[in-house]
């Protein structure tokens, strides 16, 4: 599975201020095989940027670890991908940025990416979007909702004679215009 890591993922591989989630930053690396990971030059200069910006090191081990991240494949922004985001950008109402950071993505084949900045779940074509970071650990425990069952006042719709079965009604009480579902045999 060729996955593709955006920005956070490296920053969070440095920044020993958020333990759980450069734990799992890190975990995201073992699991993988090296030559799975693409990242690139858009995410290179963003995590260059920020390791000086957090104050995470000096320039030169920024420039060191960025010379690190090169040993994997980079997706160069070209033209072509800047013309390819810009559309990306207009359909589907992201920011440009992050849009080149999908095409980038796309154009690698990678099947996932790895982000906190977009909807986890969210698919772009043949891309799923996963936040590695929504785990229990790092999160609040995934809550658990019930419905709970409301016994509905018998209406006109309802009380149809007992041979034929009511058609479903609306939340306003109404019969459904809706055609019934028919079982299919099985």
């Amino acid at each position: 599975m060729r996955l593709f890591l955006d920005t956070n993922i490296l920053l969070y591989t440095q920044d020993s201020s958020e333990a759980p989630k450069r734990d799992r930053a890190m975990a995201l690396l073992r699991e993988h095989a090296a030559d799975d990971i693409v990242v690139s030059t858009q995410v290179l200069l963003e995590f260059y940027r920020n390791l000086l910006r957090k104050k995470l090191c000096t320039a030169a081990d920024a420039a060191l670890l960025c010379g690190a991240w090169m040993e994997h494949e980079v997706v160069p922004v070209t033209p072509a991908l800047v013309a390819s985001a810009i559309e990306l950008h207009q359909e589907k109402q992201l920011s440009i940025w992050d849009a080149l950071v999908l095409q980038a993505a796309l154009e690698a084949r990678c099947s996932v990416i790895y982000t906190e900045d977009l909807q986890h779940g969210m698919r772009v074509g043949p891309l799923r979007i996963v936040n590695p970071f929504l785990a229990n650990e790092v999160h609040e425990p995934e809550a658990v909702y019930r419905v709970k069952r409301v016994a509905r006042k018998p209406t006109a719709a309802t009380s149809l004679s007992a041979g034929k079965a009511a058609a479903p009604s609306s939340p306003a009480g109404k019969a459904s215009s809706l055609p019934r579902r028919r079982r299919s045999p099985r």
